[in-house]
């Protein structure tokens, strides 16, 4: 048997190990001398017809997952697995047509049954006998071919040992289904989770790109103040607006080198 792949996914991955016990199950179920049960009992055989439609199912979606599987070692070694269960599935559809190919022998059985319980007795024509029949003589072949009719019950324990095997089956597929649904519920709320957290980082960054948009809208507009100031007086105005910077330059430097010198 190949080794258990994990997905990236937990509840893929319980899907692929539920997916391996129920092919396993049924390919031991055909290659076992319970073949002959399947042959007998129609009910058997629509079980397993009901659970290799329910392992196509699974091995459908699990073929549909890998698909998206970003590692590329583990997505061959996925698909691989996977390939050899799809053949394996080919090859139990093949054995089941061949099974459909049969009639049940229980439908035989109560069709060779009933026509022996609705075909009269035949009848014959009393011989002449002057000697009289008793009673008990006459009476003791009805009650011989009145058993010989009647039809074998089947054993009680047998038939109870079979519902116990199928009950367990199907608790064991129950349980594993109800497994399956709580990990894709907990996988489920870990990724809304996941998505939260991003919404409020991205609320964040949000905040501050607003911050700065402001902070270069300012910035523009004392940009723009002071390119008004410088050209929108033309030459002129920039020709005074020198004068006037170095005015202060020389009341500065005054200011600081001759104004201590002045004695009062």
């Amino acid at each position: 048997m190949p080794p258990i792949l994990a997905f990236e996914r937990p509840g893929s991955d319980q899907a692929l190990k539920n997916l391996t016990k129920l092919l396993s199950h049924l390919d031991r179920t055909l290659s076992s001398p319970d073949t002959e049960t399947l042959l007998k009992s129609p009910y058997e055989r629509q079980k397993f017809k009901t659970n290799f439609e329910h392992a196509r199912a699974l091995l459908l979606r699990l073929e549909h997952e890998s698909a998206g599987i970003k590692i590329a070692s583990r997505k061959q070694a996925i698909q691989t697995d996977l390939r050899s269960k799809r053949d394996l599935t080919k090859k139990l559809q093949s054995r089941i047509q061949e099974l459909d190919a049969i009639p049940p022998e229980s439908d035989s059985d109560d069709s060779e049954s009933e026509s022996e319980q609705s075909s009269p007795p035949p009848s014959y024509a009393p011989a002449y006998n002057t000697n009289p029949i008793p009673p008990a003589a006459s009476e003791q072949p009805q009650s011989t071919l009145r058993h010989r009719g009647r039809p074998a019950t089947p054993d009680p324990a047998d038939r109870d040992a079979k519902l116990s095997t199928d009950r367990n089956e199907q608790d064991a597929i129950t349980a594993s289904l109800l497994a399956l649904t709580r990990e894709l519920k907990s996988s489920a709320s870990s990724f809304h989770g996941s998505i939260l957290s991003e919404k409020k980082i991205l609320e964040r960054a949000a905040q501050g790109l607003e911050k700065n948009t402001d902070g270069m809208e300012s910035a523009g507009e004392k940009m723009s103040t002071l390119r008004r100031m410088t050209e929108g007086k033309g030459w002129l105005g920039r020709m005074k607006l020198y004068a006037i910077v170095g005015v202060l330059w020389v009341a500065a430097f005054l200011l600081v080198f001759v104004g201590p010198k002045i004695r009062f």
